[in-house]
């Protein structure tokens, strides 16, 4: 692996990412996941799985809805956080997703573009490939993706976004392959540089790579009101996929 497929380690894994990705609209994610968890038609008897959880908001919703829930992420920072919030029926861990998942489940969720991360496409591969493992026979998976085409089309070169005292700027490119963005920042430790870079996969070849881990898109989603996908215009690719 290259340095450039690391930069999820340190980045998410630091009180800084949640301060600049704090307005996201908690509500909204609600909605969403309700919409999500019907239309599926998961019970509470059925075990879910929120891949690349953070510090376990979405999980801990759905615990509270009365589903048993599993929380897997990356960062250790985000999951002992998140494990203020177990009991019984909700536990949280953490996990790479290129390796195994530790269990079998219903539903498997993995939302807010945290997908992408990874230099190679290979490993892309072998993340979905777990996913496929992970489900029970007729399991189902939501992907929850940018739509690249849109956010190509849209994209903002520079900006910067002040919270508190802290100033971010940030830096956005297209290289063709992957969205990177550079965020820079002054803190009382010193000036900080961090690095997102996320594969622009386009509709065609996530579905690809969903066919050959060995599950199938049965719909396709545009936006958090599941509504119809349109390549021009939706700011999202939500995959609706089974086993």
């Amino acid at each position: 692996m290259t340095a450039h497929s690391e930069w999820f380690s340190e980045w998410f894994d630091s009180p800084y990412y949640y301060m600049l990705y704090f307005q996201r609209d908690d509500a909204d994610a609600r909605s969403f996941i309700d919409a999500l968890v019907s239309h599926v038609q998961v019970t509470t008897s059925d075990h879910i799985l929120d891949l690349a959880c953070g510090r376990g908001r979405h999980a801990i919703y759905l615990n509270k809805k009365g589903f048993n829930v599993t929380g897997l992420d990356l960062s250790p920072q985000s999951i002992a956080i998140a494990r203020e919030f177990e009991n019984s029926r909700l536990h949280f861990d953490t996990h790479d997703m290129r390796r195994p998942l530790p269990g079998k489940f219903n539903l498997i969720m993995n939302l807010f573009t945290s997908f992408g991360y990874f230099e190679t496409d290979d490993e892309h591969l072998r993340a979905l490939e777990n996913i496929a493992d992970g489900l029970v026979p007729g399991g189902c998976f939501i992907l929850d993706f940018m739509n690249a085409r849109f956010v190509k089309k849209h994209l903002v070169k520079h900006n910067t976004l002040t919270i508190g005292e802290v100033k971010f700027d940030l830096e956005r490119r297209d290289d063709g392959r992957f969205i990177e963005k550079d965020i820079r920042f002054e803190t009382t430790e010193g000036r900080r540089h961090f690095k997102e870079r996320v594969r622009a996969f386009t509709e065609n070849e996530l579905e690809s790579l969903i066919s050959r881990s060995g599950m199938r898109v049965i719909e396709k989603w545009g936006n958090y009101g599941l509504g119809a996908f349109d390549p021009e215009i939706s700011e999202r690719l939500i995959l609706y996929c089974k086993k």
